[in-house]
Order: structure tokens, then C-alpha cells, then sequence
């Protein structure tokens, strides 16, 4: 982002116009500490009117907390109460259910299965899928 808004790349700095540019391109315009006026200056460590990629780096790595709070914003991202509210699940999520079918090929006559070899690979499968065997539905 910083090379394609920097005009003047020779400059080896993004001017405050730039920046604005940056911003606007980024979607944070509008987010605190970006819209801020004073926020170029902040950035701007020695003070020369311009911003180099090392002075917007050394200010985000040493304020992650506080830009934070803008990513979390831009991502929708719940702050404050509503981060820590649950509604109730519906009916729908309440009332799920779920199915795996499986087969099983058999290379002489299904009557050959013995009852016990069938009620094991019923016990397997519903051990491989997490429910009690009496769950799982052998057809």
C-alpha cells in the first residue's frame, strides 16, 4: 500500500497528502487515531514532514492495543457488553441433527455377515463418529 500511494518514491517518505491518500484506500479515514489530525504528526518521529515505512512500522509495533481497537471496528469485531452477549440458540440449532452414511462392500452374500459382525461394525462406526451405538442406524 505504501508504494502505490507514495507519488515520490525517490523521497523515500509518504507526504501528509499521501498519506491521506493511504488512509482513504485502507477504509480507516474515519477511525480513531487515523482521523485525527495530529495523527501524521505522531507518526512523523524526527519531525521532517514525512513518513518512512520504518516510522509507520516502529509506531504500530509498539501501539498494537490501541490500532487494535480500529482493525476490531473495521471488522466488525463486537467491543464492549455486546462482546460478551449470547443469544439463545434457535430452534433450528437446537433440533440438529446430523447423519453419516457408510457403506460397506461385501464380496459374498450379505447373509454370510454373522448378526455379531454386524452389531461390531455398527459399534465401530458409532465409536468413529462420537455416538453411542445405539444411535447409529445399520440398514
Amino acid at each position: 500500500m505504501y508504494a502505490q500511494v507514495d507519488l515520490n518514491p525517490t523521497d523515500g517518505s509518504l507526504s501528509k497528502a499521501e498519506y491521506d491518500a493511504m488512509v482513504v484506500k485502507l477504509g480507516i479515514g474515519g477511525e480513531s487515531p487515523f482521523k485525527d489530525a495530529s495523527f501524521f504528526s505522531t507518526l512523523d518521529a524526527d519531525g521532517s514532514g514525512g513518513l518512512t515505512q520504518a516510522e509507520i512500522i516502529n509506531y504500530f509495533s509498539a501501539h498494537t492495543g490501541e490500532v487494535q481497537k480500529a482493525i476490531d471496528a473495521l471488522a466488525g469485531v463486537p467491543s464492549g457488553d455486546a462482546a460478551f452477549s449470547f443469544k439463545v440458540p434457535s430452534a433450528k440449532i437446537k433440533d440438529a441433527r446430523s447423519s453419516v452414511e457408510y457403506s460397506v462392500l461385501v464380496s459374498a452374500e450379505l447373509s454370510s455377515i454373522f448378526p455379531g459382525d454386524r452389531q461390531r461394525m455398527r459399534a465401530d462406526v458409532a465409536a468413529l463418529v462420537s455416538v453411542k451405538a445405539e444411535q447409529a442406524i445399520a440398514t
